[in-house]
């Protein structure tokens, strides 16, 4: 289950939130019309250099817990809230923690207009559940193509290196994957720890665009071996009710 402090010390930076954790397929999906808007947004932060780097490649973590801001479009606003993530692939386990559920496409098609936070956790390379801690709640919503990532998706499509950018005082190395949607992730040039992951939305699981920016001074190897299973309460597994 998940720690009580890790659910609520995390502070808001903003009355709003929209955003949902999109488990990388190599299949192409399509983004929602409104994407070029947030990656514009996005794109108009300091890019301190660019070139490239062929004898590199990105390397996704293998295993961390970090706090974020997740930014994204949502009922033509740009949105922004602060939430955590937690990656283990030697578990099989990623989870995504958002404050408000109904901010989150996904939360709010099982719990429309809830307010209180919304877990996405992912168990392998198939399945992802949805949890409502403070209520106790949990459910399966999907078993295909929507579990935990496998560190390779970021070499799955073509990729190039776009230069070195820096995300709160940090120097990262940064790269765009050509897929359909597009998506682009930046790693730490010291420690490849993830810096920074936004993803363009995948139609087949009702994602939004969205993009992470990781608090460095949370990010962290260590994780609680609680919060990489899944509460009691998820059990005997139900489907989600989607509306």
């Amino acid at each position: 289950m998940y720690p009580h402090h890790m659910l609520l010390v995390i502070p808001a930076v903003s009355t709003t939130i929209a955003s949902s954790i999109n488990l990388k397929s190599p299949h192409a999906v399509t983004a929602p019309e409104h994407n070029h808007h947030v990656l514009d947004a996005f794109q108009a932060q300091e890019e301190h250099s660019a070139g490239d780097k062929p004898f590199l490649k990105p390397t996704w973590p293998t295993e961390f817990y970090a706090a974020f801001t997740e930014d994204t479009w949502y009922q033509n606003q740009q949105q922004s809230e602060r939430g955590w993530m937690l990656y283990s692939y030697a578990h099989g386990t990623q989870a995504i923690y958002r404050p408000v559920s109904k901010f989150n496409p996904i939360c709010d098609r099982v719990k429309p207009g809830d307010e209180t936070p919304c877990i996405h956790h992912s168990t392998d390379g198939a399945s992802r559940f949805l949890i409502w801690p403070n209520t106790r709640e949990c459910c399966l919503y999907c078993q295909e193509g929507c579990g935990t990532l496998n560190p390779q998706w970021v070499t799955a499509a073509p990729f190039h290196y776009a230069g070195i950018r820096n995300y709160n005082g940090v120097a990262c190395d940064e790269w765009v994957i050509e897929s359909s949607t597009p998506d682009r992730v930046a790693f730490s040039q010291k420690t490849g720890a993830l810096c920074e992951l936004y993803d363009g939305g995948a139609s087949f699981t009702g994602d939004n665009p969205f993009q992470i920016t990781i608090d460095p001074n949370t990010y962290t190897k260590e994780i609680e071996p609680n919060m990489l299973q899944l509460p009691s309460y998820c059990f005997p597994v139900k489907k989600c009710a989607r509306r």
